[in-house]
């Protein structure tokens, strides 16, 4: 069922719509640029729907701009009248509530080992790049370049899969307590527990099987009922 929504004195059909609409706002202009009305209002009136919004807008906006971001992504960013400045989500204002302790304790867990897959991404490009500095697709043998291409943790062995079996081993239950508190210009949650996330990182890189696929590849194998060695492409190493 389509749930409308209002954002200040905009209405979209759907919150697809309202992030369509602000994603394409991100995309428009570049980083480091000041954003000028009519969009500076209208992110006024989307961080009023942040979960933190009173932190977020701490001493008040002076003005919002575009900043770049890690792993060559975007996010909006509010400047207070303080001077000091912290990004934000526009997800997380549409939704108009914080993600769930599992769903943060999901994305910490990820964050751990993202930096570690992106540079064996950038290794098996190097490695395995034709003259276009392309590879094959594991999926579908199309040879795509690096823009185009996932690291994908092949089926049956999901990245969620891993995360919930480590917690679970551990005895350990997903809630807030284990993700960092969040701070200014903090991109990604993380473990709060630094030597946990050691643990994990291991026990990630020694069973993640990680495969180079198409962006627009079906990823959905989950008929697959053994891990294929082919698919053990990317070599993860701390």
């Amino acid at each position: 069922m389509k749930i409308p929504i209002e954002i200040g004195g905009l209405s979209f059909p759907t919150k697809s719509a309202a992030a369509e609409h602000f994603r394409e706002m991100l995309y428009r202009h570049y980083p480091g640029q000041v954003i000028g009305d009519p969009d500076s209002t209208q992110l006024g009136w989307l961080l009023e729907r942040h979960s933190e919004s009173a932190d977020k807008f701490g001493s008040g906006a002076k003005s919002f701009s575009v900043r770049a971001a890690i792993f060559n992504t975007r996010c909006f960013e509010i400047v207070r009248t303080d001077g000091s400045t912290t990004d934000f989500s526009f997800k997380n204002c549409i939704d108009g509530k914080a993600p769930s302790d599992q769903a943060q304790v999901m994305a910490a867990l990820r964050a751990e080992v993202t930096s570690d897959i992106l540079d064996s991404k950038r290794a098996w490009f190097t490695e395995h790049g034709d003259a276009d500095g392309k590879v094959e697709c594991a999926i579908t043998g199309a040879r795509i370049s690096f823009d185009e291409a996932h690291a994908d943790h092949a089926p049956p062995i999901s990245f969620g899969t891993l995360a919930v079996t480590f917690l679970a081993a551990r005895g350990i239950e997903p809630t807030i307590e284990l993700v960092r508190p969040a701070a200014d210009n903090q991109y990604q949650p993380l473990l709060a527990d630094r030597a946990l996330a050691g643990v994990w990182v291991a026990y990630h890189h020694k069973l993640a099987v990680i495969r180079v696929v198409a962006k627009k590849a079906n990823l959905s194998r989950a008929h697959e009922g053994k891990v294929r060695n082919k698919d053990r492409q990317l070599k993860l190493v701390k």
